[in-house]
């Protein structure tokens, strides 16, 4: 030892010295701060000396401490004597903070060491490196080893320097960031084994650093009470995670027993309690994955992550929040995706942070839960007081770890196994309250089963109900049919006043055909009834005139009006707005309305009014009946669904109302009833349309103005035959006749070997099967037909009983050229009839006599029918339509849907002619089921178009792109199978924007891989969906109008209105093609500007 320590030590000397007597050590201090028997200088002074000496020297020898380049004080000396057993080394340990963390122990020895001052060394988080100095004396004779132990297994560096021969120190270095093997002693704690021969001292020097909460419990013991206490600590260890053990396995049979996903999540929250308790306490470590320190500490962060998410799935399906409690169910939600993402995060950010996140999200989870509980115990949820009362060991359990981490707390036993503790209770009290839940799950089920007894009986009075008023609503018109008939057969048999009976005859039909529309509205409406409520209506909306849909309902009232004396009146003005709704529906609507209208008046008019209303249209139908108690004017729209309501009631148990109700309420309206004592009005609005510009007949070369399918479709007298085949005779012979009416040949077959015989006796133009013949699959025979003849050869209608997609792509794929569902309509069957005879003509006529012209103006017809009349946007937008077809009719086509969302589809059909158009034709009418069955995206929609005309294209493709727009949010959706992108001109900025999504062609392949682009529009936006006949225009020198020179055009006109634009740019195509009098392929445009 250097002279000045030699020195140092013989004048200034500091010791704590421990007398044993027995087995409790006693302390005795010699030296620092005593006046004997050492002082801390020998030579005596003067009484004023005496008093302040010690104070004086303690000053001194802090500001000398750098000169004389050692501590302010050696080592304090523990002084281990016979029968010492163990203790704790806090009133010896000094320490000093490295905050660099670079120190070696030669450097630390002149460093200020200060003593530790409480039992445990508790840093919380903390970046520097603690140095520990400690001295020991061997006052035994013996050489026994001592062990040194640090009872807290999650430090990331422990260093222990012992002093060799050399004068310097030996470093052991452990730590829980170093393999297991490299400690002195395999086991979950930090032991060192310390060697002192018998009457000598040695000082020691510690050094430890961790990224995790820095807490150093020392503790100096022998090998008997090592052992002793050890086996102790296994023992109470073993009961702890045996019960944890236990409790897994009892819940998890529970779980398999009971099937409550609750004790599901259970297991998995103790499961994750449990082994953060392994690693806590260095189990884990020591056990399973002693090679692997880094996955160690990481999966302790992790732990916590899996502990939180499923105590709170746990907590949410014990406590049920998200049924009775929404409202604290949500924060619930957000904590398990925080510990969700704590868990992921936990392998990538620095573990400091990572455990700072996970302590803080443990405490907010238990105060959460801990209220969620507190809650649902006010509002009376009986099971939540064990949950509240577990909730809250745990609750302070987690609290005392927290702030023992963090240092706020002293470190102790309790203090240390609070979780241990607590959780251990609170494991214990949740499987009771688990046995107390499954109590009240019992009860509940008995009453539940009481109460669906009870359900079940109401359900079986409300369906013999529901039996008993459909009669009643059928039984009157039925009656009224039969009667008319009985009549019409007497009149009949009589000889006499021909010219008389005839009018009467026909008198008499006219109101069995309006009283058979009637029941067949309250089939329909039964049928509409069901679909409702399992909603299964969509609704094709479009931009409808009241006026017109008005007439129509009226038109098929007026006969039963007419036979009871009632007059119909409509008072429409002219300025009323368009609706935006479904025609098919709102003629029901009013149908149903004016129906019931006539039939509650005995003598007056029932009248149809309709003005603006803001937004909406309104709708009034005034009768001038008996009118409604005022207090039953409430009832009256759902006396159908309660039957109670309507006891006592005539004429009706209102399912003509309920339907229209449900039907409005679909539509975005409402409805209500007025009556004054006499009359009644029924007032309901639908939504005004934002159709404001209509596609101009001279926009589309050769269009004429659309003009409505007339309630009779002429025929050509003879000169076609249909072939009818169906089972059910009435429906035969109603089909037979609508058809023979007008002016076709017809053959009925009320059976297959019937059909048979027809087909081999005499050519048929055109048959219409029924999907059920006699018990056989019409698709079967469809595609017998098929082996024979070809689509345009024989065109064949399927006459199915369902609406869907499905059955649609059923009947296509089988052969069929079109599928009509029951009950059928007679203008749609002859308006669909018309139409393939017209395609099959033209085709056959083609190939016999190459009539080029002929062909011309039916494919320009069946296109012109495709073509929407008027083009219907948002509020926001404005637009405009090119439409140029060529010469020989090809197959450009788009079609629109305006709703909550505007989806635009434009698609172009390969090659040109007739085929072309009817390859369009399938497009659209794909397009409109499409939508009907609620398909949503751009990719889904076109998929569904796709499977729908994948297999009816022969050696045809199609290229479609399809957009949809949402008003409110003005987000744009672009989809596109094989077809050009989508051109957005930034007009405030002059740039130009491309979406350009990947995807396959219509009807080419299984799969179209389609992709899908998005993009916020802009105010001044404008968008360009065109087809690719715009950039296919030659000049005479051979160069194409490219994708360059028409955005140079488009740039010239932003500040022209979208229609001065669309002319812009056909001028400038008409320059640039070759040909005047013929364009080479089909311009389609759509331009749309956003406000």
């Amino acid at each position: 030892m250097p002279a000045s320590r030699k020195w140092w030590k013989k004048r200034v000397h500091a010791s704590v010295r421990f007398e044993f007597t027995k087995a409790r050590p006693t302390m005795r201090c010699t030296g620092l701060l005593k006046k004997k028997p050492h002082s801390f200088f020998a030579a005596p002074r003067a009484n004023f000396l005496r008093n302040i000496c010690p104070g004086l020297a303690g000053i001194l020898l802090l500001l000398l401490q750098p000169v004389l380049g050692g501590s302010s004080l050696e080592a304090r000396t523990f002084e281990i004597q016979d029968g010492f057993s163990s203790t704790p080394l806090s009133d010896v340990l000094e320490v000093f903070e490295d905050t660099s963390g670079e120190l070696e122990p030669s450097e630390v020895q002149r460093a200020g060491f200060r003593p530790v001052g409480a039992e445990v060394w508790n840093r919380g988080l903390s970046s520097a490196a603690h140095w520990f100095r400690f001295s020991l004396k061997n006052s035994t004779e013996h050489n026994d080893p001592i062990f040194l132990e640090i009872f807290y297994p999650l430090l990331d560096s422990v260093i222990l320097y012992r002093p060799d021969k050399k004068g310097g120190y030996s470093p052991s270095a452990t730590g829980d960031m170093l393999p297991f093997s490299h400690r002195e002693m395999e086991h979950r704690n930090f032991i060192f084994v310390l060697r002192i021969p018998p009457g000598q001292t040695r000082d020691y020097l510690l050094r430890v650093s961790s990224s995790g909460p820095l807490q150093v419990p020392l503790r100096l013991r022998t090998a008997q009470d090592l052992l002793q206490k050890d086996r102790t600590a296994q023992y109470a260890q073993g009961v702890y995670f045996g019960i944890m053990l236990a409790m897994i396995l009892y819940n998890a049979f529970l779980f398999i027993a009971v099937r409550y996903s609750g004790y599901l999540h259970y297991v998995f929250y103790i499961l994750g309690l449990t082994l953060f308790q392994l690693l806590y306490h260095g189990f884990f470590f020591a056990i399973f994955l002693p090679d692997y320190p880094v996955l160690v500490n990481e999966a302790l962060v992790f732990s916590i992550a899996f502990m939180l998410f499923w105590g709170i799935q746990f907590s949410r399906t014990f406590l049920n929040t998200r049924r009775y409690d929404p409202l604290l169910d949500r924060p619930l939600l957000v904590l398990q995706a925080l510990s969700v993402v704590g868990g992921i995060s936990s392998f990538v950010i620095p573990y400091q942070m990572a455990l700072n996140f996970s302590v803080l999200s443990s405490v907010t989870f238990v105060l959460v839960i801990f209220a969620t509980a507190l809650r649902r115990l006010y509002r009376g949820y009986r099971p939540a007081r064990f949950f509240l009362l577990a909730w809250s060991t745990l609750l302070v359990a987690i609290l005392v770890l927290a702030l023992k981490q963090y240092g706020w707390i002293p470190y102790t036993f309790l203090t240390n196994y609070a979780m241990q503790i607590g959780s251990g209770m609170e494991v214990i009290l949740l499987s009771v309250a688990l046995g107390d839940r499954i109590k009240a799950i019992e009860k509940e089920k008995k009453e539940a089963q009481a109460f669906a007894y009870q359900s079940l009986k109401k359900a079986h009075h409300i369906k013999d109900e529901f039996l008993y008023n459909t009669s009643l609503e059928l039984r009157e018109p039925i009656e009224g049919i039969v009667g008319m008939a009985e009549g019409l057969l007497e009149l009949s048999k009589r000889s006499e006043d021909r010219p008389g009976r005839i009018d009467e005859i026909r008198d008499g039909l006219s109101v069995v055909a309006s009283t058979g529309t009637i029941v067949s509205g309250l089939v329909n409406d039964i049928l509409d009834f069901y679909r409702i409520k399992n909603s299964e209506i969509y609704l094709n909306r479009t931009s409808v005139s009241p006026a017109s849909v008005v007439s129509v309902a009226m038109d098929l009232c007026r006969p039963w009006a007419v036979a009871r004396g009632i007059e119909l009146k409509i008072e429409i003005p002219g300025n009323v707005n368009l609706v935006h709704a479904d025609e098919v529906r709102l003629r029901q609507i009013l149908l149903n309305l004016l129906n019931n209208g006539i039939k509650f008046t005995q003598e007056g008019s029932v009248t149809v009014r309709a003005r603006n209303l803001d937004q909406f249209v309104e709708f009034t139908i005034e009768d001038t009946g008996s009118g409604i108690p005022s207090d039953a004017l409430e009832d009256i729209f759902f006396i159908f669904e309660r039957p109670e309501l309507a006891a006592g009631r005539k004429g009706g148990k209102g399912l003509g109302l309920t339907i229209t109700r449900k039907l409005i309420e679909l539509h975005g309206g409402l409805i209500r009833a007025e009556s004054a004592g006499e009359g009644t009005r029924m007032i309901f609005t639908i939504p005004r349309s934002n159709a404001s510009h209509p596609i101009l007949p001279g926009m589309i070369p050769g269009s004429k103005e659309s003009e409505p399918i007339p309630d009779y479709i002429p025929g050509h007298q003879g000169s076609h035959t249909i072939l009818i085949a169906d089972d059910d005779t009435i429906h035969l012979r109603a089909q037979e006749r609508r058809l023979i009416q007008a002016g076709y040949r017809v053959l009925s077959a009320g059976n297959l070997q019937s059909l048979r015989r027809h087909l081999d006796r005499e050519p048929v133009d055109l048959m219409i099967i029924d999907l059920y013949l006699n018990g056989q699959n019409g698709y079967e025979l469809c595609r017998e037909i098929r082996r024979d003849f070809s689509l345009h050869e024989m065109p064949v209608i399927i006459v199915g009983r369902g609406r869907s997609q499905a059955e649609l792509e059923a009947a296509m794929e089988n052969g069929a050229n079109d599928y009509i569902s029951r009950p059928v309509d007679r203008v749609e069957l002859l308006s669909r009839v018309q139409m393939l005879l017209e395609l099959r003509d033209s085709i056959l006529e083609r190939e016999r006599l190459l009539s080029f012209e002929k062909e011309l103006d039916v494919a320009r017809s069946i296109m012109q029918r495709l073509i929407p009349a008027q083009l219907a946007l948002p509020d926001g937008f404005d637009g405009s339509v090119l439409y140029l077809p060529a010469g020989t009719i090809g197959g450009d086509i788009y079609d629109f849907q305006n709703g909550d969302w505007f989806n635009l589809l434009i698609a172009d059909v390969t090659g040109h002619g007739v085929p072309a158009a009817l390859y369009a034709s399938m497009v659209k009418i794909a397009h409109t089921v499409a939508l009907r069955e609620g398909k949503s995206s751009p990719a889904e929609i076109l998929e569904s178009i796709h499977g729908t005309i994948r297999n009816q294209l022969s050696e045809h493709f199609v290229t479609a792109g399809y957009l949809r727009i949402h008003p409110e949010s003005q987000n744009l959706q672009y989809s596109r199978a094989g077809h050009l992108p989508l051109l957005i001109h930034r007009r405030a900025s002059n740039d130009f924007t491309e979406l350009n999504p990947g995807g396959r062609l219509l009807g080419l392949v299984d799969e179209l891989n389609l992709e899908k682009e998005e993009i916020q529009l802009q105010s001044g936006d404008r968008i360009f969906c065109y087809t690719d006949g715009i950039h296919e225009s030659v000049t005479e020198s051979g160069l194409h109008f490219g994708e360059k020179e028409f955005k140079e055009l488009a740039a010239k006109c932003r500040e022209l209105g979208p229609d001065q634009t669309i002319q812009r740019i056909t001028d400038r195509l008409s320059e640039l093609s070759e040909l005047a009098e013929q364009i080479e392929d089909d311009r389609t445009m759509i331009l749309i500007d956003v406000k």
